[in-house]
């Protein structure tokens, strides 16, 4: 039992460092460089840190106050990935506030499993537009209107999350999160190559869609870390890859209907909740057996 659970906290450790990365980008991307141009203090280059911090440190408490000790289960990753795609220009106390509920809300819903990530992400941005500060540009953006070509883009020079804008790292994290065997490939394959086929034919068809969707970081990210997420994603591989299907399928329309910030995050929570919903429908005709079952041997 004790080794058992000694190898789940190394692979939580694990996931956590190989995530710094993009950490470390983001302090250059929306602190150093803004810092350059006098757009923001000293003290504001290690923002992205803070807010990481804040959401470590929000859950911890919540396992310490739940479990009455001291530890972190596989949730802590949501708490870090839900702080990496928030906006540059984010509201610290809303999102603190907003953090303490989920982290209730999902204790209260617990036996209810669904996409924590995207479902953070959706409410948290909600919020951001009801109080008038939804905005993925960080001060540098707003200012200043750079060409930046493909591999700028890929590098992670675009709009989008705090730490979450560059392709190339992500998918060097990838790669070692397979290497490691820590992510569901099955499901990060199926949805992003699914995305691209749907992608080419509407394209094919409709000549004015934004051709910048090919390497937009804010679909990407949540294809590869957010739709694979554990709790809430089929363990069979055939379901794996029909629920990244489903995904792929669902980004293509909703990135058209809402926008590529939060279109696959809603994909991926629509989809966490079918998938759920399939799950209680398979196994109610075994309940009833085991009951009628058991009321039998009663009698």
């Amino acid at each position: 039992m004790i080794h058992a659970q000694n190898a789940k906290n190394k692979i939580i450790f694990e996931e956590i460092l190989a995530f710094m990365p993009l950490l470390v980008f983001a302090i250059y991307k929306n602190g150093f460089l803004l810092y350059q141009k006098n757009l923001i203090g000293l003290k504001e280059i290690f923002m992205p840190c803070s807010l990481v911090l804040i959401s470590l440190i929000i859950y911890e408490i919540g396992y310490l106050i739940f479990n009455r000790k001291f530890g972190y289960d596989y949730d802590i990753i949501h708490f870090l990935l839900i702080a990496l795609v928030m906006p540059p220009h984010v509201h610290l106390l809303v999102c603190t506030f907003s953090l303490i509920g989920c982290f209730l809300l999902f204790k209260l819903l617990k036996k209810i499993p669904f996409n924590h990530i995207a479902f953070m992400k959706l409410l948290i941005m909600g919020l951001f537009y009801y109080l008038n500060n939804y905005n993925y540009l960080n001060a540098l953006e707003q200012n200043f209107h750079y060409d930046y070509n493909i591999l700028d883009k890929l590098m992670g020079f675009q709009a989008g999350g705090l730490a979450s804008t560059s392709i190339i790292i992500s998918l060097l994290i990838f790669a070692f999160l397979v290497y490691r065997k820590n992510i569901k490939t099955e499901i990060v394959l199926s949805s992003i190559s699914t995305f691209y086929i749907c992608l080419g034919i509407v394209m094919a068809f409709q000549k004015d869609f934004n051709i910048n969707y090919l390497i937009n970081a804010n679909i990407i990210f949540p294809l590869l870390f957010v739709a694979s997420e554990n709790l809430s994603s089929p363990n069979r591989k055939k379901g794996m890859y029909l629920y990244g299907i489903i995904i792929g399928v669902l980004t293509i329309v909703f990135i058209k209907v809402i926008n590529a910030y939060e279109g696959a995050y809603l994909a991926i929570l629509i989809a966490s909740f079918g998938q759920n919903l399939y799950e209680i429908e398979k196994k109610r005709p075994k309940l009833a057996k085991n009951a009628r079952k058991n009321k039998g041997n009663r009698l």
